[in-house]
C-alpha cells in the first residue's frame, strides 16, 4: 500500500462553523489543537445551535489570531458580498453581539 498524504489541512475553532485552512498546526491527544473547542447556544435554553437548525451560520467563519489571543468570528468575505448587494451595494455596518464565554481555557493553553 501506498503511504498517505496530507493534502489540505482544516481547523473548525467553532462547531458547526466554517473553520480555516493551515500550513502546520499543533495536535494534541486528543487531536488538532482548538478544533471544535467551542460550540455556539442559543441565550435562551443553552442549546447548540447547528446549520441544521439555523441556516445563517453557514455565512460564519472562524479563524484563530494568535497575537490577540482569540477566536475571531466573521462573515464569510462571498456572503458579504452578497449581503451588501441586496442591501443596495453600500458597505454593510459590522455588526457586533454580546457574548459569554464559559469555561474558557484558550488563552491557558494557547497564549
Amino acid at each position: 500500500p501506498s503511504p498517505a498524504v496530507v493534502q489540505g489541512l482544516f481547523v473548525y475553532p467553532v462547531k458547526g462553523v466554517f473553520g480555516f485552512e493551515a500550513a502546520q498546526w499543533a495536535v494534541t491527544p486528543t487531536g488538532f489543537l482548538l478544533d471544535r473547542e467551542w460550540v455556539i447556544v442559543g441565550a435562551a435554553d443553552g442549546a447548540p445551535v447547528t446549520p441544521k437548525k439555523n441556516a445563517a451560520m453557514s455565512h460564519i467563519e472562524a479563524t484563530v489570531d494568535p497575537a490577540r489571543g482569540c477566536v475571531v468570528l466573521s462573515c464569510r468575505p462571498q456572503h458579504a458580498e452578497a449581503l451588501a448587494r441586496r442591501h443596495g451595494g453600500g458597505a454593510l455596518p459590522a455588526p457586533t453581539i454580546a457574548v459569554s464565554v464559559v469555561d474558557n481555557a484558550y488563552c491557558a493553553r494557547f497564549g
